[in-house]
């Protein structure tokens, strides 16, 4: 199903013309580092909110947090492409973004090694950067390997506890529970969360 949402995402950009993809508005932090690493920062015209890293995306405008979008915002940056993170929302801003007929392509949740290899490879597919995403995708798995080996061999005892804390954003503390990316670092690192 991911793969031809992507397909017909990619078949909407090129029979749209050829500069389909030269305006890509990224949402998702994830979506906006890998557009970055992948050689397409170029072709970033415009990011949400959490899309902080790296330092040069902050210079890029800002359509709003992402799960809590306005189509106005998101249509004022005039985005020939939109690459979002699976909670994008809301669901009825969504509803009116794909009405518009931009591509939209969804990138895959998920935190493990194959997940993420296979964010970054529809990336690559959908913006026209597949050699470089695939190059990509070897280091990322290649790090991977080598920090699930050096983890797995710390003794259980010696494992870390971690709190992951993504907010405190209006004195409230907000942290990273079971099944969120922060957990999913937390594991890799071969702490406990």
């Amino acid at each position: 199903m991911r793969r031809l949402l992507l397909t017909s995402a990619i078949a909407i950009a090129v029979a749209t013309g050829a500069q389909a993809q030269d305006r890509i508005l990224s949402l998702g932090s994830s979506v906006t580092e890998i557009l970055f690493a992948i050689g397409a920062e170029d072709k970033v015209i415009a990011r949400d909110l959490t899309s902080t890293y790296p330092a040069a995306a902050e210079a890029l405008p800002d359509v709003g947090y992402v799960r809590a979008l306005s189509p106005e915002g998101v249509l004022s940056v005039n985005a020939d492409m939109i690459i979002a993170e699976p909670d994008a929302g809301p669901v009825e801003t969504i509803d009116v973004l794909k009405a518009a007929s931009i591509p939209w392509v969804t990138v895959p949740a998920g935190w493990d090694a194959a997940q993420i290899v296979e964010k970054i490879n529809l990336i690559g597919e959908a913006t026209g950067h597949a050699a470089e995403a695939a190059a990509l995708a070897a280091t990322v798995t290649a790090e991977l390997e080598t920090a699930a080996t050096a983890a797995a061999e710390i003794p259980e005892d010696q494992r870390k506890r971690v709190l992951f804390i993504i907010s405190t954003n209006g004195g409230r503390v907000m942290a990273a529970g079971s099944e969120t990316g922060g957990n999913a670092i937390i594991e890799l690192a071969g702490g406990g969360n």
